[in-house]
């Protein structure tokens, strides 16, 4: 579907807009400017029905990839083949749309705009597209109104319904919140199976570990690694993590005495819950506030890979509750479990709670995961009764900081030991001198 060969793609600097009148002026013979090349020596393959990822750190050349192969900038050097035909680009989501047109009569300036067949819009697919794009009412109102979420929502949800036999992916599952970007990677994975091809760039290193088969790391413009996309991923990591010093302001107070847990009181002070976050259960044993706090006692939301967060609950009884148990659940931002327990898998038991009586429960979490962002659950339950749970909470990022490679690969660490032996050279040769003899007598 996609051929790549030896790309480049060099830009002229000048100084003063005088220097680029002069060079001109002079038919090249005066030399006014520099050369800046974002891309050098791009090559790779993509099949049909493939993903193939382009990862890299700001200014690595990512999206000047996506524009030479969209046809938006010329290539300086090298080859590229697109055996596709229909190519659509999402590298700026909501481009052409018209503020004073509804979200619905923008689909069809849209399509014209693109030279799209009006075939494609049909009056089911347009019901297809609002619903999915999930604005409501706002569809049908002009564009002014929108939130800039909601008209890369509309942009994004064209797109997606379309069909095309490659898509061209810059960001977008960036767009909207969680649960639209799981939607997005939903119907990503739809067009896969139908045979689109896509090339898709993201920060979102789960994304691209779930969605493509490949990837391409790019680093200063050149490619430093083209392979796996979770080795990719961990190449990705290593260059942008590297020396990286811990990301995210420390959040409130440093605490004299971390290992001694918090008083309920500190823990209401320093809550992370929102009073209106997504939240479920009959409230028999509430989860009134949460707090979390790193391994030297600072609140915080970040933490290094391998090392720990405490999480404090302070958990109220609103009846007699025997057997309480309180529990940390874990996702990546594609909504993959990466984690979920509870006091009860610990084996720790809590006391009987009374009507009124309360807890502080601290949950110490060893963030063996991949560098990312995640986000969390925390509740309470009673042998399967739902009790109090707290979702959508985060995201906690966990980076990875040092000069080494990464102290593991995959999604999570498992615990893994490794020894070795020294064999002596004579002893290797008398044991296969003894083997061999045994062999004969053997065959005697």
């Amino acid at each position: 579907m996609v051929q790549v060969e030896g790309l480049g793609k060099r830009f002229k600097i000048y100084d003063t807009p005088w220097d680029r009148a002069a060079e001109w002026l002079s038919a090249g013979r005066l030399r006014r400017h520099t050369d800046f090349w974002a891309l050098r020596d791009i090559t790779f393959s993509v099949a049909r029905g493939d993903g193939f990822g382009i990862v890299g750190p700001n200014g690595s050349g990512k999206s000047t990839l996506l524009k030479v192969l969209s046809r938006v900038l010329q290539p300086t050097e090298g080859s590229f083949r697109l055996d596709a035909p229909a190519v659509y680009s999402l590298l700026e989501l909501g481009t052409g749309f018209h503020p004073d047109l509804t979200g619905r009569e923008n689909l069809y300036q849209s399509a014209g705009l693109l030279g799209l067949p009006s075939a494609l819009l049909e009056p089911d697919v347009v019901e297809e597209i609002r619903e999915f794009a999930d604005i409501g009412d706002f569809f049908d109102r002009p564009l002014r109104f929108y939130s800039s979420g909601m008209q890369m929502r509309l942009g994004f949800a064209l797109f997606a319904f379309l069909k095309p036999d490659l898509l061209i992916v810059d960001e977008a599952l960036s767009v909207g919140d969680v649960f639209f970007q799981q939607k997005c990677a939903a119907r990503i994975d739809t067009l896969r199976a139908g045979g689109t091809s896509f090339l898709f760039v993201s920060h979102d290193m789960e994304a691209v570990r779930k969605l493509c088969r490949e990837a391409l790391v790019l680093d200063a413009g050149r490619a430093v690694f083209l392979g796996p996309s979770s080795e990719a991923v961990n190449r990705y990591h290593s260059i942008v993590f590297r020396g990286r010093p811990p990301r995210g302001p420390v959040l409130r107070d440093r605490r004299a005495d971390p290992q001694a847990g918090m008083t309920a009181v500190e823990v209401r002070r320093g809550s992370i819950l929102r009073p209106d976050g997504r939240r479920h259960g009959d409230r028999g044993l509430e989860v009134a506030a949460a707090r979390l706090s790193n391994a030297q006692g600072e609140d915080t939301l970040t933490v290094a890979i391998q090392d720990v967060l405490n999480i404090d609950l302070l958990i109220v009884a609103h009846e007699r509750v025997p057997s309480p148990s309180a529990g940390f659940v874990l996702f990546d931002r594609l909504g993959n479990l990466v984690f979920s327990a509870s006091t009860g898998n610990l084996h720790h038991r809590l006391p009987v709670l009374e009507p009124g009586e309360s807890l502080v429960v601290r949950l110490t979490v060893r963030f063996s995961v991949q560098p990312g962002r995640y986000i969390f659950n925390v509740g309470t339950a009673e042998l399967g009764r739902v009790h109090d749970w707290h979702e959508m909470l985060g995201p906690i990022e966990v980076f990875h900081e040092g000069e080494g490679p990464l102290p593991f690969h995959g999604i999570a660490e498992l615990p893994m030991e490794c020894r070795h032996g020294v064999v002596e050279p004579a002893v290797e040769e008398r044991a296969t001198s003894g083997a061999t003899s045994r062999a004969r007598s053997a065959q005697t």
